[in-house]
Order: C-alpha cells, then structure tokens, then sequence
C-alpha cells in the first residue's frame, strides 16, 4: 500500500526519465531484487546524510582559524603540530544521522579549570560565534561571572552538577543535535552529560547548521549542561538554560546565543546530550 497520490506517482516518472532513467533500466530494477536492495539502501543512506558533514582535516582547519582569530588572543596557546595529529589520529568516523555531528571540545590549558577556566571558555566560544556568523544577537541578561543587581553581588552562570567538571581539554565528541524535542520540560531530560561549551563550538564550527534552523523543521538547541541566572525575571535562581538559536528569519540569517525557563517544552528547541 502506499500514500502517494497519482499526481506524485506521475511526477517521479517525469523526473526519473529527465534525469536520465529508461524503461529498460526501471523494468530491469522492477525484476532484479538484488538491484532493488542497492537502490533502497543507497536512498536511505543518502536521505540520512548530514547536508553539514566536513572531514577531519576540514574540522582541524577550522579549529586552526578559531585558535587563531578569537582563542590566541585570549591567552590560549595555539595547539602543537603533535596536539592535531594525535586528534587527526583519535578522530571517530563521522557518526550516522542527518543532524549528528562530530566536535571538538575546546578547552585551552591556558584558560584554567574550574568556576575561572569555565567562563574565560564559555566567553571565548560565544566570541567565536559572533566572529563566524555575519550576523549576530545575544540576549543582555545572558551574562556569565559576578554581575550586580539591586546593589548585590550576584553569579550567573555554572555548570550543571558543578563547576568543579570543567577540566581544560583538547578532544572529540559527537552529538545529536535533534534529540529531546518532545518533553515535559528541559529538567525531565537533562543531565551532568547535556551540551555545556560543546554547544557553542558546534554553533561556529558548523555556521550553517545554525542558518538552517527552522524550529519545528530544524530545531535550535538548549546547552543544557549551563545553568543561567537571571534574577531580573523570577523569583528563583539558577531557572535559565542557555541555547542557540535563530532569529529574525524572515530578515535574515541572525545566530542567536539565548536562554529559556528550565521548564520549556518547546519542540522546536532540542536538549542534546554527549554521546558516551
């Protein structure tokens, strides 16, 4: 049984033969079941095909520019020619899946570890996105470090099971940037493993991942692993998760580093967690 109407059916014909089909090749595939496997199993494969995948080398150099242009800067050291071979040498294989994507998590020693080494980090990365996306918003009250409110000293952002995890590094992860759409909220599926800075490295290492999003389409994503207070809206801390988004898209490609309520069940946003 299938769902297609005639005008699809007549359609596919139209295109299979203006693409160079014939007769004989479709009544050959019509009785050729080991013909027919190829053909369906290279369908799936290329339907399942992530439009952003780029090679190790690829993903090297773009790391290269970022340390270059927005890391160095900052105080980070650029990585040896021993630190990229030893990547290029541990990098996995391109995970299956049209929205997962292989990172890298950039940490620099330089930076240090803990409450310090996660914000210098996480500032970096958000540099990163604005020097890569032409266009650029971030939420005002997005903020990391001490800031005041009301004359008081106050914290805002951390690491979701505490900022003691951040450790500096220099290695591969792999996520899926699809995942957890449909939930009761962020809380009921997030975790110690959900995306913290590899989210915002994924934002610049891959631009048009970011340009592609469409929401209910192609979700944005929560980074899940940071916890953002926000004490101008709320009556309780530590309520706000960061996320990258899209905005303006009827006026153009606008990559937004955002927040939301611990509570959203947003469908066109994802909580992507870090493959084991």
């Amino acid at each position: 049984m299938t769902n297609l109407d005639p005008d699809q059916i007549t359609e596919f014909f139209c295109r299979y033969h203006r693409f160079g089909g014939t007769d004989p090749s479709f009544i050959e595939l019509l009785g050729n079941d080991e013909l027919m496997k190829w053909l369906v199993e290279s369908l799936n494969q290329k339907c399942n095909a992530n439009p952003f995948e780029i090679s190790v080398v690829e993903s090297l150099e773009r790391l290269r520019v970022e340390f270059d242009q927005t890391f160095c800067p900052r105080g980070a050291k650029e990585p040896t020619s021993s630190d990229l071979t030893h990547l290029e040498r541990m990098a996995p294989d391109w995970p299956k899946g049209n929205d997962v994507f292989r990172g890298i998590r950039v940490r620099p020693t330089a930076f240090g570890d803990g409450r310090d080494g996660m914000i210098t980090t996480f500032e970096a990365h958000c540099a990163a996105v604005k020097r890569v996306h032409p266009k650029f918003w971030r939420w005002e009250l997005f903020l990391s470090g001490v800031h005041q409110y009301q004359g008081k000293d106050v914290e805002r952002l951390r690491l979701l099971g505490g900022n003691e995890r951040h450790k500096p590094a220099l290695e591969w992860f792999v996520a899926d940037l699809s995942v957890r759409c449909e939930r009761e909220s962020i809380t009921s599926v997030r975790s110690v493993h959900s995306l913290g800075d590899e989210g915002f490295s994924l934002a610049w290492m891959f631009p048009g991942r970011v340009e592609a999003i469409e929401y209910n389409k192609k979700p944005a994503w929560f980074c899940a692993g940071y916890e953002l207070n926000v004490p101008e809206i709320g009556d309780e801390s530590w309520q706000g998760v960061p996320c990258v988004c899209r905005e303006d898209l009827g006026g153009g490609t606008t990559a937004g580093l955002g927040a939301d309520w611990r509570g959203n069940g947003d469908a066109g946003f994802s909580v992507p967690l870090l493959r084991e």
